[in-house]
C-alpha cells in the first residue's frame, strides 16, 4: 500500500456516465531462485481486467515483452565478445507508466558504464541489483570460460508438476499413437483455460527448442 502510495497510481474522482467500475484484489506470490529456493514473498493489488467487454472498455490489447530471438542475439554477442550480463529488477513496476515490465537485462561491453546507467536508474526507480543475470523468461543462463548456455530445466520441471506429471517416464512418443478424436465423444473439460494455459506453455518452451 506504501508503494502505491509514494507513487500516486491514482486519484480519487467521479466515475464518468455510462462506466462500470473494475475491481480488484490482492495476489500473493512466491519468487524462486533458479535453484528452488524462495528469494522473497510478494504481494500485489491487480485490477480484475478478465470483467471487461473488448469492443465495450477495451479495443487493443498487447504483452511488452522481449522476443526470444531478441535475446538470443544478445546471450550470443555476450558470449563472442566477453560483454558482461547484468539483471534487473523494477520494483513495483506495474505503478510506474514508464516502465512496463519489471526484469532487465543490461548487455554491456563498459563495465564502468553499466554502473553509471545502473545508477540513473536508480534514482527513478527502486529496484534490486540481481547481479549477473542467472533466470530470464524462464531460461536460466550459465556462464563459464567457454560460452554461456541456455536451458530451461526449472520452467519444465515447474511446467510437469502444474499438469501432474512430474513422476511419469519419458517416452518417444508421449501419446496414444493410434488415438482417433472426435469432436462427440470424450470428457469435457471442467475448465479450459487450463489446456490453453498448458498449451501456451508448452509452445514457449517449442520456441526455445527451435
Amino acid at each position: 500500500m506504501g508503494s502505491l502510495e509514494d507513487t500516486g497510481t491514482w486519484t480519487v474522482c467521479e466515475l464518468p456516465p455510462g462506466k462500470h467500475h473494475v475491481g480488484c484484489k490482492w495476489i500473493y506470490t512466491i519468487k524462486y531462485n533458479p535453484d528452488g529456493t524462495i528469494e522473497r514473498h510478494k504481494s500485489r493489488l491487480v485490477v480484475k481486467g478478465y470483467t471487461q467487454l473488448e469492443g465495450l472498455d477495451y479495443l487493443d490489447s498487447f504483452s511488452p515483452v522481449a522476443k526470444i530471438g531478441t535475446l538470443h542475439l544478445l546471450i550470443s554477442l555476450a558470449a563472442a565478445k566477453d560483454w558482461s550480463i547484468t539483471q534487473l529488477d523494477i520494483s513495483n513496476a506495474f505503478l510506474n507508466v514508464l516502465v512496463y515490465v519489471d526484469d532487465i537485462l543490461i548487455v554491456a561491453n563498459d563495465d564502468d558504464a553499466n554502473v553509471r546507467f545502473k545508477e540513473v536508474l536508480q534514482s527513478a526507480f527502486k529496484l534490486h541489483d540481481l547481479g549477473p543475470a542467472k533466470y530470464f523468461l524462464g531460461f536460466e543462463i550459465a556462464r563459464n570460460k567457454t560460452g554461456i548456455s541456455l536451458n530451461q530445466r526449472k520452467y519444465t520441471l515447474e511446467l510437469l508438476e502444474e499438469a501432474g506429471y512430474l513422476g511419469c517416464k519419458p517416452l518417444f512418443v508421449p501419446m496414444e499413437s493410434n488415438l482417433k478424436m472426435s469432436a462427440t465423444s470424450g470428457t469435457v473439460l471442467l475448465d479450459a483455460a487450463v489446456y490453453r494455459r498448458l498449451v501456451g506453455r508448452l509452445l514457449y518452451l517449442d520456441t526455445y527448442a527451435s
